[in-house]
Order: structure tokens, then C-alpha cells, then sequence
């Protein structure tokens, strides 16, 4: 492309570093840092979709520090840059980093608030979840059917049945959609709290009942030793 004289785009780079990202080899990072070199000498590093992804591509080279100089070096800071970087800190188990970094953010929405919440939840780390959810809440922001099926997660982990109850209430509420991974996250909840009959209100209600609802659902049944009434609803199926 280059040899033909054909002037990249904003939408080059991201590709490009997208597929070495996908590759993840050796090679990838010499590529990759070529592909940055490109990104500054043809004017393309203000571009928050470039920059993103160099920050994505570094860390899937384990080069933390490298995807944190990127960010230090944008100008201006977006949220979508720093929640970016949260969520990959949190991919990689760097937890703390995460809430370092979420705790020095400029402005926080509710993504960043989502991905911090979801890096908890994803590394088993159930309190520190219920001690940001009520910051979040307090700062006028109420979660979506994400950060709602997060949360339940959290509950489920903690086997905290209240505040799942809580938190379905609210859904009811709100009017929040009921997704396939939202409700499956709520039947999911109820199981494994132990209130089944609260998850069959939950899984009969549905007016449409998803393979994962019926998962959810016969498993439930199976770890609380209802084997019979799991191979019904299994025939049912």
C-alpha cells in the first residue's frame, strides 16, 4: 500500500495493529512497533481509535509499562483511553493497578465505573465489587443490564442472596431489557443461593426461555440433588 503511494487513513492503523494483535508472535511486537512508528511519523497519533489499539496490542505483548506510556502521551485523555487500559489491567489479574488508575481518572462514566466493577467480579474479588457498587449508585449513575448482571455475579460468588434480591428488585424497576445474559445470570443467582422456587418464577416467566435459561435452570435443580424434577424439565426442553 505504502509503495503504491496510497495515503493511510484513520482506520489503517486500527486494523493493522488489531491482526498483530490477533497474531500474538514474536514477530507481532517488531511489526507492531513499526506500525507505531507509522502512526507518529504520518500524523495519525492524536487519533483516539489508533491510540486505543496500541494501547490493546501492548498488553497482549505483556507490556504493560508500554501501553501506560501510550496513555501518559495522549492528549486529550479520553474515557474510552482509560477505560481501555482499566480493563485490560483487569484482563490480565492486575487488579489493584486497575483501581489505581480508575481513582486518578479525570471523569468517570458509567463504562469505566462498569469495567472496574466487572475486573472485581472477574478476579473473584466479590467485596471490593460491593464496596464500589454504592460509590457508583451515589454518584448518580445506575447500572445498566452489564454492570446489573455484574453485580449478580458478585452476589452468586458471595452467595450474598439479599442483595441480589435487592438488585433484581431494581431491574423489575427500572424496566431494565432482560437479555439472554442477564437473566441467565439471574436464575444463575437464585440456584445457587438456594431459593430455587424464586429461580422457577424467574425461568416460567420468561416468554421466551433461552438455551442458557434452561441450563441455568436444570442445573440448579441438579446441585441441590432434585434429580428427578432436573430430567423432567430436561424432557421438557
Amino acid at each position: 500500500m505504502l509503495l503504491r503511494s496510497v495515503q493511510p487513513n484513520q482506520f489503517t492503523f486500527p486494523s493493522l495493529l488489531k491482526s498483530l494483535s490477533a497474531a500474538g508472535d514474536a514477530r507481532s511486537l517488531i511489526d507492531g512497533r513499526q506500525v507505531h512508528a507509522h502512526v507518529f511519523k504520518l500524523g495519525f497519533h492524536p487519533n483516539s481509535f489508533s491510540q486505543n489499539n496500541l494501547i490493546a496490542f501492548y498488553f497482549t505483548c505483556a507490556l504493560h509499562a508500554d501501553s501506560r506510556r501510550v496513555l501518559d502521551k495522549m492528549l486529550p485523555h479520553d474515557v474510552l483511553s482509560w477505560t481501555t487500559m482499566l480493563g485490560d489491567l483487569c484482563h490480565f489479574g492486575l487488579v489493584d493497578e486497575a483501581r489505581n488508575l480508575f481513582d486518578i481518572m479525570p471523569e468517570r462514566k458509567s463504562v469505566s465505573w462498569n469495567a472496574m466493577i466487572s475486573g472485581y467480579v472477574k478476579n473473584e474479588s466479590f467485596a471490593e465489587a460491593f464496596e464500589l457498587f454504592p460509590q457508583m449508585l451515589n454518584n448518580g449513575i445506575w447500572p445498566d443490564k452489564f454492570a446489573a448482571a455484574t453485580m449478580l455475579g458478585a452476589c452468586t460468588g458471595l452467595m450474598a442472596l439479599s442483595q441480589g434480591e435487592w438488585i433484581h428488585a431494581q431491574i423489575k424497576k427500572s424496566e431494565i431489557d432482560l437479555d439472554l445474559k442477564l437473566v441467565s445470570t439471574i436464575i444463575d443467582m437464585y440456584c445457587k443461593c438456594g431459593r430455587l422456587e424464586k429461580a422457577y418464577e424467574v425461568f416460567n416467566g420468561l416468554p421466551t426461555k433461552w438455551l442458557s435459561s434452561w441450563n441455568c435452570m436444570i442445573g440448579g435443580l441438579a446441585i441441590h440433588g432434585h434429580g428427578e424434577a432436573a430430567i423432567k424439565l430436561f424432557k421438557e426442553m
